[in-house]
C-alpha cells in the first residue's frame, strides 16, 4: 500500500501515499491503521492540525517528553520545507544525527516521526501549509524544545525566522533528555 524509505536513523522514513489518479483529479491515502499495524508503528493519533508559514520560517526543533511523547506523521500540502530531524535518544546508535527531507505539494511524500526526536521544518516557499497527524493530544507543560542550531549543519539558512520561544530553548548538549532507544 506505502512505500517506505529508510532514512538512516532507525524508526524515522518517508513513505509514499497510496494514490489513485483519474480524470477528476486524485485521491491521497497517507494513514492506513492496518498497514501500520502490520508494520509495528502507532495507530492511535490523538490530534490533527496544521500550520501555515512564511517563506524563510523555522517552526522547531520541538517534541513532547514522557508521558506525552508523541510520533507524528507530516505532509506538506501546499509549498516547499525541509522538514529536520535529529535523534534524541540517548542510547541511540545515532544520538545527535539530524537528517532533513524535502516535502512539498507535488512529490506526495509524508514523515512518520518516532518518539524520541526533535522535529522542525524549514519553509522554502511563501504561504505553505504543513498537514500533521499526532499521537497524543498537546500538553504545553511537557512540550520541549532544543534550539536550532543543534542542527545547523542540516539547515538551508543560517538566519532562519524563529519564534522567541524556539530562540531560548536549550543546544542539544545542554539537554538532559529522557528518551531511550529501544531496539
Amino acid at each position: 500500500m506505502f512505500e517506505i524509505i529508510e532514512s538512516g536513523i532507525p524508526g524515522l522514513f518517508r513513505f509514499k501515499p497510496a494514490i489513485s489518479k483519474d480524470f477528476r483529479g486524485e485521491f491521497v491515502k497517507y494513514y492506513h491503521a492496518r498497514f501500520f499495524e502490520e508494520h509495528g508503528l502507532e495507530t492511535n493519533f490523538g490530534e490533527v492540525y496544521y500550520s501555515v508559514s512564511n517563506r524563510h520560517v523555522l517552526r522547531g526543533l520541538h517534541f513532547q517528553v514522557p508521558p506525552a511523547d508523541l510520533t507524528k506523521i507530516v505532509v506538506c500540502m501546499r509549498g516547499k520545507i525541509t522538514d529536520i530531524v535529529i535523534d534524541i535518544r540517548v542510547s541511540s546508535p545515532t544520538y545527535g544525527e539530524c537528517r532533513t527531507f524535502n516535502l512539498n505539494d507535488q512529490e506526495e511524500m509524508a514523515l512518520y516521526v518516532p518518539s524520541g526526536m526533535a522535529h522542525g521544518f524549514y519553509v522554502e516557499s511563501p504561504d505553505t501549509l504543513v498537514h500533521y497527524l499526532v499521537s497524543k493530544v498537546y500538553d504545553p507543560i511537557l512540550e520541549k524544545g532544543i534550539h536550532w542550531r543543534s542542527a545547523e549543519s542540516c539547515l538551508p539558512d543560517i538566519q532562519p525566522i524563529v519564534s522567541v520561544r524556539d530562540e531560548s530553548a536549550p543546544m542539544l548538549h545542554m539537554f538532559d533528555s529522557p528518551f531511550v532507544y529501544r531496539h
